[in-house]
């Protein structure tokens, strides 16, 4: 036979009352439940805390786990004691307490309430495994039970109550906080809506949602962002607001919560069932944004009230941040079109084709986010690129014009505009030929992003307007209309140009046909003469290749001299180099004294540690208040000990790059106090030198950096320095009435024979053309620029 109801009373009396009344901390909440299991001899129990009128598991002991207590609180025998106020016995292996569901065969299961000044605030469920004993007599302990828990449990659970509230309080404004920094982070429309959809999805846990914004001009709400079923169907969607379900819900500007939803209104854009939904408008200084929506369809939990206060704050916040994106968005229009009317004025004041190409193309990529800008005409029912972005002349032997022109004769056959786009989820395109050409084109060119714009009028077309970027999401379709605007004004500007080109110049051809009847009247023999000839200079003219080489005075330039300074204050102890060592870059050459570094390092270490253990200690005995100051002054004591641990690495001097020491006796400054900033070296780069070749101006536009260049200095006749051009100066300076640029050279000094102020000659292997070019090139260009005078 089991014990008697009094052995377990007079247990319960002696050994976990005691231990009850010491207790004043929730921490103490596991224990206590295995002393009780232990007094009453039981195999689990769970203490249950009531929050928001409902029952959640507080902490668990033995058999009855926490992931079960959670799972099945609303069946367990501790919520009927809640519920009723009263001690109740179940019998066991059945409901929530079979085999298959505890992982155990219990015998019975029994709750005691937990009674507060005006009601249950919990409650304790005991349970006993079958172990073929007799069962403990629980029914006729329950009043020494329910007395024993009323003593201090209340006051436990309520305090504990308590501070979940804070802590949920805390978590939520440090929520709001966290979203209105995602929402405050950009100010561009087409990024707001899928930044607000993710916060609202993730808060909520919803398994659907949607963000509507109002389009001002149509009066109506589109679709922002979406996310679940027939998300892509909403980006076509529009609701009016006397659209019954949203929209009427929406322009009435007030939360709604729903639940278990069939009326088709809503159910056509997610499907049904709908098991509960919340609808959320947006508004912003009395004025109407638009709404948002969360939806949860298999979850059987619903949304609570407590959700619907949550959204209506984050809400507010969204309705800021995308107030301030609409302003954002009408200011950036008005400096667009002011912009496209400034380009518009350039293009349109010149008749010269090839000018208005060119500032087409470049003026363009200043108000549309572009990278290339190029343009193809329509010439004798051919498409030829006439002009790209960043280039003075278009070379079609260039790497990636081939697949230009062929993408540019393409899209003239289309007749229409296009836009397209890689991302992460492929090219969008409704077409598979397109989608695979364009895989090709951006896998071989590096673009992730075109827009193609037809250039023609009610005479036919004149050309092709191609922009593109690297960034899928820089050609957005708020550019559209922008881009749609300046390419009517191209239109107009390339056909006014090209009948201008039409026009007849008489008089120019006059000469050519006197030459021609004076050759006529030559004898036979001599004609042939004349023309063989001249077709052996020709085709040496045109047929022998030589080097255009442009030549001017060289200088070898000063070295590049890399000081090393000192970033804290201290005396130098420790100097690792001498004068014409070698030392790479990060190399250690000096130490500074790091004793009063270290002092306050160590100093900032310990006053770091003390405000730690403190902050820890506050939190246990649960003075939150305090806790939170004390928080404050160690995450300054943090910062404090990162400052002092920076200080103390400052005290090594490295050498910023690898080169050679130059400065005399750098092993004598120790025991010298350098300031912060004090220079206590110089190191110089020798493996390389640069020189300065003074090119005139007439022969620099064929130079490019990347190109062989030779030197010959008076120190050296007899030897060949080559190097390569690196940069050439941006602006020309003039010398004895005549304007050279300078063009820098690099050139490998591993034997150091180059030296600051050498000087000599120097070519550029600028390009390997015919002996005719190079010779008829000069005279060519003057007349050229002479004729061009003349030119209206």
């Amino acid at each position: 036979m089991g014990k008697p109801p009094s052995d377990y009373v007079e247990i319960l009396r002696q050994e976990f009352v005691p231990f009850l009344l010491r207790s004043n901390d929730p921490e103490q909440f596991p224990e206590l439940l295995a002393r009780l299991a232990h007094c009453l001899g039981a195999d689990g129990a769970v203490l249950w805390r009531v929050e928001d009128d409902r029952i959640l598991p507080q902490a668990t002991f033995g058999v009855l786990r926490a992931d079960w207590a959670a799972a099945h609180s609303s069946e367990s025998a501790g919520a009927s004691a809640w519920q009723n106020g009263a001690s109740v016995l179940v019998e066991a292996n059945r409901g929530a307490y079979r085999a298959e569901v505890t992982n155990e065969r219990l015998a019975q299961v029994a709750g005691i309430p937990i009674r507060g000044p005006r009601s249950s605030v919990g409650s304790i469920e005991l349970a006993w495994k079958q172990d073929g004993g007799a069962p403990v007599p629980i029914r006729q302990i329950f009043p020494e039970l329910e007395d024993t828990f009323k003593q201090v449990l209340p006051a436990l659970l309520g305090y504990e109550t308590s501070r979940q509230s804070s802590i949920k309080a805390i978590t939520r404004l440090m929520m709001l906080y966290d979203v209105g920094k995602v929402f405050h982070s950009t100010l561009e429309l087409t990024e707001l809506g899928p930044l607000i959809l993710a916060r609202v999805q993730h808060i909520v846990d919803a398994e659907a949602a949607a963000v509507w914004l109002l389009d001002s001009v149509q009066k109506n709400l589109y679709c922002a962002a979406a996310a679940g079923p027939r998300d892509r169907a909403m980006d076509s969607m529009r609701i009016w607001a006397s659209d019954e379900g949203l929209g009427t819900t929406a322009s009435q500007g007030e939360p709604v919560l729903l639940h278990d939803i069939e009326d088709a209104a809503w159910t056509s854009r997610w499907g049904s069932p709908i098991r509960s939904m919340l609808v959320i408008p947006l508004s912003s200084e009395g004025r109407f944004l638009g709404a948002f929506e969360a939806v949860r369809k298999q979850n059987p939990a619903p949304f609570t009230e407590e959700d619907l206060r949550v959204l209506v704050d984050v809400a507010k916040q969204a309705a800021v941040a995308l107030r301030n994106a609409q302003r954002y968005q009408a200011e950036r229009r008005v400096k667009e079109l002011h912009a496209l009317m400034e380009i518009s004025k350039e293009i349109t004041a010149t008749l010269d084709l090839d000018r208005v190409l060119t500032a087409t193309v470049n003026r363009i990529t200043t108000v549309i986010p572009a990278d290339r800008c190029s343009v193809s005409v329509l010439r004798k029912g051919k498409w030829e690129i006439s002009a790209v972005s960043g280039e003075m002349t278009v070379d079609h032997q260039k790497p990636g014009m081939p697949e230009l022109r062929a993408m540019h004769e393409w899209l003239a056959g289309l007749g229409g505009d296009l836009n397209v786009a890689q991302t992460e989820e492929g090219i969008a395109a409704e077409h598979d030929d397109v989608r695979e050409k364009f895989s090709v084109y951006f896998e071989k060119t590096g673009y992730r992003a075109l827009s193609e714009l037809q250039l023609k009028d009610e005479e036919g077309a004149v050309g092709v307007l191609v922009l593109e970027s690297k960034d899928p999401l820089a050609l957005q379709a708020s550019h559209n209309d922008l881009a749609r605007i300046f390419a009517n004004q191209v239109t107009s500007a390339i056909r006014n140009a090209m009948l201008y080109e039409q026009v007849p110049l008489i008089g120019v051809l006059q000469p050519l046909v006197e030459k021609k009847a004076k050759f006529a009247a030559l004898p036979a023999i001599r004609q042939r003469a004349v023309i063989g000839a001249g077709a052996v200079v020709l085709l040496f003219l045109i047929f022998f290749p030589w080097w255009s080489k442009p030549a001017g005075d060289a200088r070898v330039l000063p070295e590049r001299v890399q000081p090393v300074s000192a970033e804290v204050e201290g005396v130098v102890r420790n100097v690792l180099v001498r004068e014409g060592d070698r030392v790479t870059s990060g190399q250690l050459i000096a130490e500074l004294a790091a004793d009063e570094p270290r002092v306050a390092l160590e100093q900032a270490q310990a006053q770091h540690d003390i405000l730690s253990r403190r902050v820890l200690q506050l939190e246990a005995q649960g003075e939150l208040g305090a806790a939170r100051l004390e928080r404050a002054r160690w995450q300054q004591a943090a910062a404090e000990l990162d400052l002092r641990r920076m200080q103390v690495l400052q005290t090594q001097i490295r050498s910023p790059i690898s080169g050679v020491v130059v400065t005399p006796h750098v092993e004598e400054r120790v025991g010298q106090n350098l300031h912060r900033g004090d220079v206590f070296c110089q190191v110089v780069n020798l493996a390389h030198a640069w020189a300065e070749i003074a090119v005139p101006e007439a022969e620099v536009g064929h130079i490019k950096p990347g190109e062989e260049a030779w030197l010959k200095l008076n120190t050296y006749p007899n030897r060949k320095f080559v190097g390569h051009v690196i940069q050439m100066a941006p602006q020309a300076r003039e010398q004895q009435e005549e304007r050279f640029f300078d063009v820098i050279v690099d050139v490998p000094n591993p034997d150091q024979l180059l030296r600051a102020g050498m000087m000599g000659r120097g070519k550029v292997l600028a390009e390997r053309t015919s002996v005719g070019w190079l010779i008829l090139r000069t005279p060519a260009r003057w007349i050229w620029l002479k004729v061009w005078k003349w030119l209206p």
